[in-house]
Formats: C-alpha cells, sequence, structure tokens
C-alpha cells in the first residue's frame, strides 16, 4: 500500500486473505505522462477523504482493465470488462473490487488532458467499452503500452501520447453520443495538415507540435480538427510515409536502393518498422530477393513475417504480419 501510494496516488488497500496478497507493479515516463503495468491477486482499492486530502497534485488517470471483470464506484457502480477503459479523478473517492487482474494506467496531467477533452469532468467514471466505436482502437493501442515497448519505441515519447490523446478524444466524443459534422474550414484545415505532414513527413522526429507551429495554429486545434474525422496525427502521418514508401516500390528508380535506405527516405526508424507499417496499411509485405536479382513481383508472399528487400514486394491475404 505504501509503494502504490508513492508512486500513484495515496490508497487503502484490504483483501479478504492477507497471506496470499500479491501485487507487483511498473512504471516508466511516457513523455509527458506516467506508464503503469499492474498485476496482482484479488483485493479492493478505496480512496476516500482521508487519501485525497494527503494528495499533492490534482491528476486524471486512465485505467485500461486487460483482464477479468472488476467494478468501480467512481462516483457511479459499473463494471469493467476485458478491454474496457475509464477516465479517473483524483478529487473524487472511488472504490474498486478486482479479482486476478491486470491493469494499464496512464497518469495525465490536468494541462495536457484538456489539450484534449475541454470538458473531461463529463467523461468521469464512464465506461469506454472495448465494443463501443474507437473504444477498441483506444483499447488496442493503450494495451499495447509497456516499460520496455516506451525504451524501444520507433517513435517519440511525445508522439505516442499525442495518440493516446487522440484516441481518447475520438472514443470520448462518440460514448457521450455528441454528433457534430465537419464545417467547410474544418475541412480546409485538415487538408492544410495533411498537406504539411505530405512534405514533412520524412522527417524521423516530426510531432503535431511542429506540424501547428507550421500550418499557423495550436496544437489543440490540430488535434481536434483530425479528431472530427476519426483521424490522429499518428495515423495521418503514417499514411504519409507509407504512401511515399509505395511510390518508391513501385518506381524503378528505386530498384537499387535497399529497405533500410527506403525507410530511412519515408521517415521510419528502421526496415523493421518500415515493414510493418506498410502490412497493416496496404496488406503489402517486403518478399524475399531471389537469386540475388532485384526484381518486382506479385504474388503470395513465402513469409511475409520476414521482410528483406523494400524493392521486391507482394500482394498477401493473411490478417496478421
Amino acid at each position: 500500500m505504501e509503494a502504490a501510494s508513492s508512486a500513484l496516488i495515496p490508497m487503502s488497500v484490504s483483501c479478504r486473505n492477507r497471506s496470499q496478497f500479491s501485487a507487483a507493479f511498473a512504471i516508466t515516463e511516457l513523455g509527458p505522462l506516467s506508464l503503469l503495468r499492474m498485476t496482482g491477486r484479488p483485493h479492493r482499492v478505496d480512496r476516500g477523504g482521508r487519501e485525497i486530502s494527503r494528495s499533492r497534485l490534482n491528476r486524471y488517470f486512465l485505467m485500461l482493465n486487460l483482464s477479468s471483470p472488476c467494478t468501480l464506484t467512481h462516483p457511479e457502480r459499473t463494471t469493467l470488462l476485458p478491454g474496457d477503459a475509464v477516465l479517473m479523478d483524483t478529487r473524487r473517492a472511488h472504490s474498486l473490487d478486482v479479482g486476478f487482474y491486470a491493469l494499464v494506467t496512464l497518469d495525465l496531467p490536468e494541462e495536457w488532458l484538456r489539450r484534449w477533452l475541454h470538458t473531461p469532468d463529463a467523461m468521469i467514471g464512464r465506461r469506454i467499452p472495448l465494443r463501443s466505436r474507437w473504444g477498441a482502437g483506444l483499447s488496442t493501442f493503450v494495451s499495447q503500452l509497456s516499460p520496455e515497448f516506451a525504451a524501444t519505441s520507433p517513435v517519440p515519447a511525445n508522439v505516442l501520447a499525442d495518440q493516446v490523446g487522440a484516441l481518447l478524444a475520438i472514443a470520448a466524443f462518440h460514448v457521450s453520443g455528441e454528433t457534430k459534422h465537419p464545417t467547410p474550414g474544418t475541412r480546409s484545415l485538415r487538408s492544410r495538415i495533411q498537406d504539411c505532414v505530405a512534405q514533412r513527413c520524412a522527417e524521423v522526429m516530426l510531432t503535431a507540435d511542429d506540424v501547428a507551429t507550421a500550418t499557423g495554429i495550436e496544437a489543440q486545434t490540430l488535434h481536434e480538427a483530425l479528431a472530427g474525422f476519426g483521424e490522429s496525427f499518428g495515423t495521418v502521418l503514417a499514411a504519409a510515409r507509407v504512401e511515399i514508401a509505395k511510390r518508391m516500390l513501385m518506381s524503378r528508380a528505386f530498384d537499387e536502393v535497399g529497405s533500410e535506405e527506403i525507410a530511412a527516405r519515408c521517415g521510419f526508424r528502421d526496415a523493421i518498422h518500415f515493414a510493418q507499417d506498410l502490412f497493416s496499411a496496404t496488406g503489402l509485405v517486403l518478399a524475399s530477393d531471389r537469386g540475388g536479382q532485384n526484381k518486382r513481383h506479385l504474388g503470395q508472399a513465402e513469409s511475409p513475417s520476414r521482410p528483406v528487400l523494400p524493392n521486391t514486394w507482394s500482394q498477401t491475404e493473411h490478417d496478421t504480419p
């Protein structure tokens, strides 16, 4: 309890069988956010007036349930099924009953969160179901975050944090039941953003702030404009890089250019992530060179999980790389 209170927020922990209690968590920084992964045996967490008074900062948490159903009261009682997420406010009391559990929790500074949600209080305690529109996207992305991934990510931590914010904003928009159609001005702004990203996507460290500055807008305005179309900065950037890569792959002028070089020219950190993004976006895989000849061919890839050359590629119907 002391370790959790020190690393997270002051809380009270109780369980029926103290001798069988176990819990573990790992924490790391993810740009402006803190990332925690927690596992353990059944117990109950309570946070009331005494614990709240001991808190030094007001913070928000995005919690994703990865394991068995758990019960959260914050302020209303709700059941979180595996894959469901919820936004929590440390200024409000809560109780959480968990079984054998696995959770991912993101510590969200209030200033950062308000870039994405103008009224975050409206989402406090509201379940974001895995099966809701965009709930699956948020759940899938957050579930892959870990201290190990944060240390080896092919993109900067700030970009990962922005992706979380964008997916949360889109998911919250649909959970709230709002209906809003993009205006002509928003459509024009989106086109300007896409054009800027297309021109600068080869910059490996390109961020949403860079593009916002180049287009003369605030970063929050950029994210809001893209969210109105169900997009995020990360998806727009990946699409732009993949489009350039496809053009290179289909051009005879790049027959002698290796995978590492094409990946670098398109803004990817390395050929492996280049191959993965290419497959995810297009279903195309990088096929092995045969007999030392750099020949482009179409057909079923023999080993879609083992890309070798960027200038030999094929179409595949596999669901996963």
